[in-house]
């Protein structure tokens, strides 16, 4: 669980650094490609909520997003 200040903190240290850089510091670089997006609009929904905490999963919440607006 992170807090939303934290999460907020990880993404400008990311605007601030090369893409490619964190990109090929990935054991999975393929995998970082969708993951960055997600974290962005995971971001982005928990500062519009008013989230007090994030809490990281490898559930795969685009599908139930998807679910919702359809």
């Amino acid at each position: 669980m992170i807090t939303k200040e934290l999460s907020d903190q990880y993404d400008r240290d990311a605007l601030v650094t090369s893409l490619d850089k964190i990109r090929n510091n990935s054991d999975n670089p393929s995998w970082f490609d969708g993951s960055r997006a997600m974290k962005v609009i995971t971001n982005l929904i928990s500062n519009r909520i008013d989230a007090k905490y994030i809490i990281p999963t490898r559930i795969n919440m685009e599908d139930g997003i998807k679910e919702i607006l359809e």
